[in-house]
């Protein structure tokens, strides 16, 4: 290997899919479902957040600003949730008075694995996954984990 300047990066391009591989070449765009973009306008319902947290299976949704859809203002977590029932009543509760300002993003480019140690120093369990300015969608630390990224 010495002799023929065999580096990492050479074997992960003859073994893309292996431990190694992955964790050389695959990016977050690698991991994002485009089905699976939970997001809530600004003055969505309790019931709404949890139907779109439910159906996507991230533990969060991406909250759109009140005066432009389609730009993200925030995030609800599942701890977000916790937080607020701990403190009482949500009945009126809205996606926006719930959201925690200016969430965790990555861009779609950036590599998964150095995605993980980043999450894991945070302490979050997912990534709002950014092309540019467009929300691209969300990566749980479980994705990455599954795939041996982490």
């Amino acid at each position: 290997m010495a002799a023929k300047d065999f580096q990492a990066k050479d074997f992960a391009a003859n073994h893309p899919a292996g431990s190694l591989g992955k964790k050389l070449t695959w990016t977050l765009a690698s991991l994002v479902d485009p089905a699976r973009r939970p997001a809530v306008p600004w003055d969505a319902s309790l019931a709404d957040v949890l139907e779109a947290m439910s159906e996507a299976r991230y533990g969060a949704t991406v909250v759109w600003a009140q005066d432009n859809p389609g730009q993200i203002s925030g995030i609800v977590t599942d701890g977000d949730l916790r937080r607020a029932l701990a403190q009482g009543a949500l009945a009126d509760t809205t996606a926006g008075a719930l959201a925690s300002p200016d969430p965790h993003t990555m861009q779609a480019r950036e590599l998964a694995a150095q995605a993980v140690g980043w999450m894991k120093r945070h302490s979050i369990s997912q990534v709002v996954v950014m092309e540019g300015e467009r929300y691209a969608g969300m990566v749980h630390l479980h994705d990455c984990l599954r795939e041996g990224l982490g």
